[in-house]
This record gives C-alpha cells, sequence and structure tokens, in this order.
C-alpha cells in the first residue's frame, strides 16, 4: 500500500486517490548520466537512479552497497553482461564507487571513490544504544567528566577501557558499572608513562577485540604566570594534557585502522581558545591540544578516523572545586566565575559527557576537525 497522504485519506474512506510520484526523466543519450552510491542511497533511489530498466539488478547491486564492506566484490551477473565493450574494472572498491551510465543500462565506467563509513543512514532515536557494539577507551575516567563518559558510554552499550589513575577511583567505577548495557574494564593508567597508554590499547584488542573511540581526557592545572611558573610544573602539565594525547593515539590509531573506521575525541578547554588568568601552563597544554586534533584530523580522515576535541569552561569536576577551595574567598571566586558565563552557572560533567558521546557516535560521522566549545556561552562574551 502506498503511504503518504493519499494512503491516509483512503484508509479513511474518503475517496481521494493518491497522487501519482514524480516520473523519472529519461536520459539524454550520449550524454553521460551519474550517480554516487552507497551513502544516502536506498535500493528503491539506486533502482531509479542508475537501473530503471534493470530493477533487479539494481536492487541487488544496492543491497552489495548498503552497510558492509565492498573491497573486490563482483558486480551483478546483469550488469557484467552488459559491460562488454565498456573496458571497466568489474571490482566495487570499498563502501562507495562512482557509477558513469550512458542511458539507462549500459555501465560505460566503475572507479573507485574514498572510503565512507559502514553505516549508510543515521538511525532514529529509539531504544537501541548509541554505542552498540562500539569499543570504546577513556582515559581520566576515575573522576569528573572522564567518569561520566565512561559510564554513559556504557550505558549507551559500549565496551569501555576505563584508564583510571587512582585505585579508589577504579574500585567506585566498578561498582557504578554493575548492571549496565555495556561494560567497564578499569585499568590503572599513568599517561605520562608510554607502558601505560599501550596497556590500554592493548586490553582494548585482547579483551574485547579492537577499538572504535578514543577518548583523550586525563588532565591537571597547576596554577600561575610564565614568571611564577616552575620549569618542572610547565613539563608536568604538557606531559600529562599534551603528551598523554600523543601517547594514547599513537597506540590506538594502529587498531582502528585494522576496523578501517575510528573516532577520537580530545577534552581541551576554553582556556586553549581564549586563555585564562594565571593558567599559563595549562592554557599552552589545551591549546596544543586543539592543534594536535586539527593535525590528526588532516592526516588520517582519508582512513575513515574522525577527530574533534571538546572544550569546557568551568564544569563542576573535583580539580574545579579544589581550586575554588584554594582561593582566599572560595565564594567572591565562585560568584565571579560563574559571572564569566552568560548562562549564569557552572556546567556539569555529565553535559560534557553528552558532547562527548555525540562526537564519538555515527550520528556525527560527518564531523572532524572541530573544537567544540561547552560553556554556557562564554567565548561569545
Amino acid at each position: 500500500m502506498r503511504s503518504g497522504r493519499g494512503a491516509q485519506n483512503d484508509s479513511e474512506g474518503r475517496g481521494c486517490a493518491p497522487r501519482p510520484g514524480p516520473a523519472f526523466p529519461e536520459p539524454r543519450p550520449p550524454r553521460l548520466h551519474a550517480a554516487r552510491l552507497g551513502f544516502i542511497f536506498d535500493p528503491q533511489e539506486l533502482e531509479h537512479c542508475v537501473a530503471k530498466e534493470e530493477p533487479a539488478a539494481g536492487r541487488a547491486l544496492s543491497g552489495m552497497l548498503v552497510g558492509r564492506s565492498l573491497r573486490q566484490t563482483k558486480l551483478p551477473q546483469a550488469f557484467r553482461a552488459r559491460r562488454a565493450g565498456s573496458g571497466a574494472d568489474e571490482s566495487v572498491i570499498e563502501y562507495g564507487v562512482h557509477l558513469t551510465y550512458i542511458g539507462t543500462s549500459r555501465l560505460a565506467q566503475i572507479r573507485p571513490s574514498p572510503p565512507i563509513p559502514p553505516r549508510c543512514k543515521v538511525e532514529p532515536v529509539s531504544d537501541r544504544p548509541r554505542l552498540a557494539q562500539k569499543i570504546a577507551i577513556v582515559t581520566g575516567a576515575g573522576a569528573g567528566i572522564g567518569k561520566e563518559t565512561a559510564l554513559l558510554f556504557a550505558r549507551e552499550g559500549a565496551s569501555v577501557v576505563a584508564g583510571v589513575f587512582e585505585d579508589s577511583n577504579a574500585q567506585h567505577l566498578e561498582q557504578l558499572s554493575a548492571g549496565l548495557p555495556g561494560s567497564i574494564a578499569v585499568v590503572p593508567c599513568d599517561v605520562t608513562r608510554d607502558e601505560d597508554a599501550k596497556k590500554l590499547a592493548d586490553t582494548a584488542r585482547s579483551r574485547f577485540g579492537g577499538l572504535d573511540i578514543l577518548v583523550n581526557n586525563a588532565g591537571i592545572a597547576i596554577p600561575g604566570t610564565v614568571i611564577d611558573t616552575a620549569e618542572e610544573e610547565w613539563d608536568r602539565v604538557l606531559d600529562v594534557n599534551l603528551k598523554g594525547v600523543f601517547r594514547c593515539s599513537k597506540h590506538a590509531v594502529p587498531l582502528m585502522l585494522e576496523r578501517g573506521s575510528g573516532s577520537i575525541v580530545n577534552v581541551s578547554s576554553i582556556n586553549g581558545i581564549r586563555g585564562n588568568h594565571r593558567l599559563f601552563a595549562y592554557s599552552a597544554s589545551k591549546g596544543g591540544v586543539v592543534g594536535v586534533t586539527m593535525a590528526m584530523a588532516i592526516d588520517h580522515a582519508a582512513q575513515g578516523i574522525r577527530v574533534n576535541c571538546v572544550c569546557p569552561a568551568a564544569i563542576d569536576t573535583e580539580m574545579t572545586r579544589r581550586s575554588l577551595a584554594s582561593a582566599p574567598d572560595p565564594f567572591k571566586q565562585r560568584s565571579a566565575l560563574v559571572a564569566k558565563h552568560p548562562l549564569g552557572r557552572i556546567g556539569r560533567a555529565e553535559e560534557v559527557a553528552y558532547a562527548i558521546l555525540f562526537l564519538a557516535s555515527d550520528e556525527a560521522s560527518y564531523i572532524s576537525g572541530v573544537a567544540l566549545p561547552i560553556d554556557g556561552g562564554r567565548s561569545i562574551r
């Protein structure tokens, strides 16, 4: 039965015949009629666009294109039979191809196009977990943004390797993750140690079978200006916040290459874009995170790996609370901090986690190289 307004009127007994759909225009030989397949084309669209006179072959070809690897897949027999003398290659490579036709049925040329994600369409919001069958690493997962991200990923069906710096946080995280749709494997991790970064990747492979998502979240802040920041403090902040991203990404990217796609979300800061008072080393490190995000996005786009970062402003985490508690007047300091944000409050860690979830998921499959402020409007003030 035809769906849409006409069908609804029929079911209500109003006697209104459904309007006929738009006729597919006849091709104008010998001009070439081209179609890019594999991402938004469903079988009906494919049948109309490239196989009007051969619907069975069109459906067979679209079935191969939707949601699976096409490496060295042979064309349907109906198409191969019509390609005599065209000199075309018979292999469809990766997830997308350019098909060029003369008329409606004679295959004139086929050549590979860059790979696209295996998921061809974003599904509507449903009960299906957004990260079902995904494998993720989250660093700094013992508290704050990292903890909320690891738990949210597990609630959305992901298998998560959670890098945790302190053992007490590891036990708490394991307790919170009990009964969630996904799972969390807690791994002690200091991102300043290359062997610990490698252990995260090795655990993702050995326990879950690979890696789809990396969230580089581990970070520290030591207040100070360029004058009163000690060199050891400078080195420590950059070793955790910036070089930690390098170490974890270095071991994670090869696993994503094995799967043909991946998503990396780095946690930077609004201070990495705008700077901040007495946060000289921290602002420098987070600005570096924005830079490496852009560089990695360019380097690995052709390999199906997306790289983005989030730039939170003031978030209610243990780090923020410690900073406020160390101020001469914590209440006054908190009020001044809130006043910088047009929304009039400090953000919550779960609000950042949901932004990370979006960027990590297939819903953001066309987003890469983005530095997303999550700042209550602070960046516009």
